[in-house]
């Protein structure tokens, strides 16, 4: 068939570090050796970045009114603007409000 012939362009492999001891891997984050036998980098890594975050978590918002009065919160363990919470749906903002996983981003003092 003619779509046999057809040359495909090869595709990045996707690779990811490890950011305690670097070694390449296919997900993001801590590779097995290291979240099985290295947790206290971890604990250290975790509280540089950490000191790094010009945001901390606050309260769970318990209204959609009290979204459109900010202008960043937390969705996932994130910085989110509020725009993106907007942009869905209703029902589903007043889901995650309920499910208590969006949170008050309050600019850390220096």
């Amino acid at each position: 068939m003619w779509y046999q012939n057809i040359k495909h362009p090869e595709r990045k492999k996707i690779s990811y570090k490890c950011p305690i001891c670097k070694k390449e891997q296919i997900w993001k984050g801590y590779c097995y050796e290291c979240s099985t036998y290295k947790k206290e980098e971890i604990k250290i890594h975790e509280q540089e970045l950490e000191k790094r975050r010009n945001y901390k978590h606050g309260n769970n918002i318990l209204s959609i009114d009290e979204i459109f009065n900010q202008k960043l919160v937390y969705f996932r363990h994130k910085i989110m603007s509020v725009g993106f919470l907007i942009s869905m749906p209703c029902q589903t903002v007043h889901n995650m409000v309920q499910g208590k996983c969006i949170y008050y981003a309050i600019k850390k003092e220096e």
